[in-house]
């Protein structure tokens, strides 16, 4: 790991003339009972490879805090920022052993951790820490986590945009009235312009700048992984008759046993691992209608696939 301190003083946001500085800041910081990945934010620290991996004790003892850590969830980020969350992303995605090379992160984050942000801005004035406005925001540091993890995991580099997503939601129910006093019934868009647009006293009427540590942790909710689908194109010959270019089927019975989707779709969805297909062809004949010649052009659409390299010769077999 990078040295920290050193990190802190040169990091875009820092305001510190010396290591002292930065020292006294993550005490302050740390007295609040936050984290040590929101310490680091808060100093602000640029993202980077001066954060920690997994352990976060030597980067406390590096900026010389003393005391022992907080046991109640971090005040800031709700726990958020924690490797066991992240993990349970990690795992999530390799249980499904998708071939991607590159994926894109989305995180839905309780709303009242951005009234706690704007709170430990306010604190971080108050105090002279660093420059309020350069804080890491708790999503960024949630997103580098998981990237550090899935890259370490499944060799998977994060972009910001790619054929696979990865799209996670975080829940607190317990902070959930912290938001009230914004209109939290509203859009998101709304209720980030109202917090926006809140005047400090007001703001410091109805929020404690630093927060209070909750009594639960957030936790993870729904984790939707979701990859472009795959499509596959070609000729199909049709040389029985009784086959429908999809299922036939009236008021819940088969008119044919077979169709042209399903013969070519089962193997190909066995082959990639997708969720379903669709078969698309250009125009269509009729079930008891064979089709000779040099066939009918058509395309598989693979929803979803964990599979996407896919040969010529798998494709013949």
């Amino acid at each position: 790991m990078a040295d920290v301190v050193a990190a802190c003083l040169e990091s875009p946001g820092s305001t510190y003339q010396s290591a002292d500085q930065v020292k006294d800041a993550a005490q302050a910081l740390s007295q609040t009972g936050i984290c040590t990945l929101c310490v680091l934010r808060y100093l602000p620290l640029e993202l980077g490879p001066a954060y920690p991996t997994r352990s976060a004790a030597d980067t406390l003892q590096e900026l010389g805090v003393t005391g022992e850590p907080a046991e109640a969830p971090c005040p800031a980020c709700l726990g958020i920022l924690n490797y066991e969350l992240a993990d349970q992303i990690i795992d999530a995605y390799a249980a499904q052993q998708f071939d991607a090379q590159d994926a894109a992160v989305g995180v839905e984050l309780p709303r009242s951790v951005f009234v706690r942000h704007r709170a430990m801005q306010l604190f971080c004035a108050d105090r002279g820490i660093g420059r309020a406005d350069a804080a890491v925001d708790v999503k960024d540091a949630f997103k580098h986590m998981v990237a550090q993890r899935l890259a370490a995991a499944c060799g998977v580099t994060m972009l910001g945009d790619s054929p696979m997503r990865i799209d996670v939601t975080l829940l607190h129910a317990e902070s959930a009235a912290e938001t009230r006093f914004l209109g939290a019934d509203e859009s998101k868009t709304a209720f980030l312009s109202a917090l926006r647009d809140c005047d400090e006293h007001m703001f410091r009427t109805h929020a404690a700048c630093p927060p209070a540590a909750p009594q639960t942790p957030a936790r993870l909710g729904p984790v939707s992984l979701r990859r472009a689908s795959l499509l596959i194109g070609g000729r199909y010959l049709k040389l029985e008759r009784n086959v429908s270019q999809t299922p036939f089927i009236i008021e819940g019975r088969r008119v044919t046993e077979h169709s042209v989707s399903e013969l070519i779709g089962a193997p190909l969805q066995k082959l990639t691992r997708c969720d379903s297909c669709n078969l698309v062809g250009s125009g269509r004949e009729d079930a008891d209608v064979r089709m000779l010649g040099a066939g009918r052009p058509f395309y598989i659409e693979c929803i979803n696939p964990r599979v996407t390299r896919v040969t010529p010769a798998q494709l013949r077999a």
